[in-house]
């Protein structure tokens, strides 16, 4: 051997030693076999991979020292990944499973056929331990899963609590309509009740007006005319003390006359009577009322003018006899279509929450009553109360009513 081949031999020994050093430091285990299988070389991960040493594995068969299989069945000698490199030009390539006593590992073996010359064919195998990987992937499945039948379950359990919540809907939504549909016949009844109390005033007043004070008045007249006749100054003095007694009847008759029923309304108009209202409120109940009105036209129908009316007695009676005040302001003004009706005093005030809503037996119903009537004349009523702050009420309603609209309400 000439010099030369000895140092080519050495070069060749020392770059295989370095490509034994590259290969041991990776996890695929390297295998050179021939093409029966005996194996010529390998790296030191396939000394680790079967549990043999170096030596025991030169010239062992790979077939005897690291058996396979595939999908728990032993492979047929053709199947083997080493005889399909050597038949084949392509790669084989597959995941089999290894035994090895208690142990059993998962392994992907790519084998590729070499030629190296005519007579001569060997084979490469890498061989990648993968039982880690596929364990934990057959754990992240078994989560999933899991998780899926969570989500199944979660689902299931949410569509019987949405089905439950679209049921409670539903009925909240009846019991909503209902409320509205008794809202509506309440308003309605008390709309109904406002024109009969309305006309039932009316037959009243009249009746006093034609009756008893046409009797009382021609009775004075009787008892004046009487007075004139009699001789004696003692009688006539007497009879003039009736006559008068009756005049003050007289006039307290005809006080409650308009206060049932305001004739006087259609004949000088709503802000004269909100004028003698005013009047007489101050003189009926010794506090201060005061009216404060602007110079627009309020151009109003009998019914609106009526409701108007006893919804602003209704307001200064509560003020009075609930509200204890001792200063009632009464302010008149029309805009655009509208008139506007503020009526604010200074008395105990209340929690306007309680009683504005519907009708209780806290003393709401005059306040639900003034609003509903003036609803139905396509109006609005606001009230703004605090205890110890007052009252403050606002109305504000159509100049010319819906003709027979709160009638057929």
């Amino acid at each position: 051997m000439t010099a030369e081949s000895t140092n080519l031999i050495n070069q060749l020994r020392a770059t295989l030693g370095k490509m034994e050093v590259a290969l041991g430091a990776i996890d695929e285990a390297i295998v050179w076999t021939d093409e029966s299988g005996s194996i010529q070389w390998c790296s030191t991960s396939f000394d680790l991979l079967v549990g043999r040493t170096h030596l025991e594995i030169l010239g062992a068969r790979l077939f005897d020292l690291l058996p396979i299989e595939h999908e728990g069945q032993g492979l047929l000698p053709e199947q083997h990944p080493l005889v399909r490199a050597l038949k084949g030009p392509d790669k084989a390539h597959g995941t089999y499973e290894s035994s090895r006593g208690a142990s059993r590992s998962i392994l992907e073996i790519t084998a590729a056929g070499v030629q190296l010359s005519e007579q001569f064919k060997t084979v490469v195998l890498a061989i990648h331990d993968v039982t880690e990987r596929k364990q934990t992937e057959k754990e992240i499945q078994r989560l999933n899963e899991q998780l899926e039948q969570r989500v199944m379950e979660r689902t299931a359990q949410l569509q019987v609590t949405n089905k439950k919540l679209e049921e409670e809907i539903l009925e909240h939504k009846r019991n909503k309509e209902q409320l509205l549909d008794h809202q509506r016949k309440l308003r309605a009844m008390t709309s109904q009740l406002s024109m009969i109390e309305q006309r039932e005033q009316q037959r009243i007043a009249a009746e006093l007006h034609d009756g008893i004070a046409q009797t009382w008045a021609l009775s004075k007249i009787e008892l004046e005319i009487l007075a004139k006749q009699l001789s004696s100054s003692e009688d006539s003095a007497l009879i003039k003390q009736v006559s008068d007694r009756i005049g003050d009847e007289i006039e307290e008759l005809r006080s409650l006359v308009y206060q049932l029923s305001p004739t006087f309304l259609n004949k000088l108009g709503f802000e004269a009577a909100m004028e003698w209202l005013a009047e007489q409120t101050e003189l009926k109940y010794e506090i201060v009322c005061q009216l404060q009105k602007d110079q627009k036209p309020k151009s109003l129908d009998e019914d609106t003018s009526m409701v108007l009316f006893q919804s602003v007695r209704e307001l200064l009676s509560n003020a009075v006899h609930h509200g204890q005040a001792s200063l009632v302001k009464i302010i008149l003004w029309g805009e655009d279509s509208r008139i506007g009706i503020r009526v604010e005093d200074d008395g105990v005030g209340f929690d306007a929450s309680k009683v504005v809503s519907l009708p209780s037996i806290e003393g709401g119903f005059g306040l639900f009553s003034i609003r509903e009537r003036v609803k139905a004349l396509g109006g609005t009523v606001e009230i703004k109360s605090a205890p110890k702050r007052g009252t403050l009420v606002t109305i504000l309603a159509p100049l010319k009513s819906k003709k027979g609209s709160h009638r057929n309400r």
